[in-house]
This record gives C-alpha cells, sequence and structure tokens, in this order.
C-alpha cells in the first residue's frame, strides 16, 4: 500500500513511518506541508494519504476538500484536537479516519483498513446517488417530452409514450437520449 504521509509535527514522526513499513506500507512521500499534498498525489498516486498534524488549520481542512474532489482517496488526520467542529470539519473535507492522540504500533493496520472501508462505501454512495441523479433527470426529460408531444399533437399521455417508444426502438437509441432531442426540436423556432 503507498502512502503519503504528511507530518505538521514537532514530534518525531519515524515511529509511525517504521510501523507504517512494518505492515506493509510504503511511505512514497513525507512532507512538512499540506501545500504540495496535490502535486504529491498526481506524482505518486497513493492508495492512502495520511496528515500527522496537532492543530489542522481551516485552510488545511479546504485543500483536503479540493483534493477530495479532484483526486478522491482515503485520507488518515492524526491530530490532538477534539472539538467538534474541528471534527466535523475534517469529516466534510473527506477525512475517512479522524485519530485523537498517537495511532498505537498495533492500530495502524486497523485504522488502515477502517479509512479504506470508510472511503469506499462513501465512494460507492457517491457512484448511486449519480446513478440515481442521472435516471431523475432522463426521467424528467421523458415526462417533458411527453408533455410537449400531448400538446403539440393533442394527443393523450400514453399515446405520446408509445411515440417515444417507437422513435428509441427504431433509431435504437435510449428513450432519454430521443426525448432530449423531441425537446431540442421543439424549442428550435419554425
Amino acid at each position: 500500500m503507498r502512502v503519503i504521509l504528511v507530518d505538521d509535527t514537532a514530534k518525531d514522526i519515524s515511529r509511525l513511518k517504521g510501523v507504517l513499513t512494518a505492515v506493509g506500507c510504503e511511505v512514497v512521500a513525507q512532507v512538512r506541508a499540506a501545500i504540495e499534498l496535490h502535486e504529491l498525489v498526481l506524482k505518486y498516486e497513493p492508495d492512502v494519504i495520511i496528515l500527522d498534524w496537532d492543530y489542522p488549520a481551516r485552510d488545511v481542512l479546504k485543500q483536503l476538500c479540493e483534493l477530495t474532489r479532484s483526486t478522491p482517496r482515503p485520507i488518515i488526520l492524526v491530530t490532538a484536537q477534539r472539538d467538534m467542529q474541528t471534527i466535523k470539519a475534517a469529516i466534510e473535507a473527506g477525512v475517512s479516519a479522524y485519530v485523537v492522540g498517537e495511532v498505537a504500533a498495533g492500530d495502524v493496520d486497523v485504522v488502515l483498513r477502517v479509512a479504506i472501508a470508510r472511503f469506499e462505501a462513501e465512494q460507492a454512495l457517491k457512484r448511486q446517488l449519480a446513478q440515481v441523479q442521472a435516471r431523475l433527470e432522463e426521467r424528467k426529460a421523458v415526462e417533458r417530452a411527453k408533455g410537449l408531444l400531448m400538446k403539440a399533437r393533442g394527443i393523450d399521455e400514453a399515446e405520446a409514450y408509445g411515440i417515444l417508444r417507437k422513435m428509441a426502438m427504431d433509431r435504437r437509441m435510449r428513450l432519454a437520449e430521443v426525448a432530449q432531442g423531441v425537446i431540442d426540436a421543439m424549442k428550435r423556432p419554425g
């Protein structure tokens, strides 16, 4: 497992780096500032990002949010912060696992697996949501096209749907594509 380690603490990070190596991780980059993170993710394509950050600032969480949108990865935040505002902001920024204090050597593997599992579950939910939204937009297009056909031809809903369905079969297109074509054609003047 390829890991980028961002360390902005006064403590010695070599113990964590050693434990990561012991559980089979390859620390491909270690940096002191999150500002370099996006470029490093593009360069090394890590499986996980671990931030050891005593007091994560708003700009760091904003960078994580942007990173999560552009190149999502499981992110583990190890911090001294226990307040709910920081925890909530970190989760909203895309942090998969939030660890207060130091990660015990025996827990590193579990924390990694939990972060990856939570990240994968969230990505699956995002994909499902996108699919549902796409189907809803397709359904709206079909309903709108039916309404336009009903008004233009003075027919009922069943007939309008039948026309759309036949056009889709004849053209070997999806119903939503035909519906959008009908909408576009009826928008054109003349």
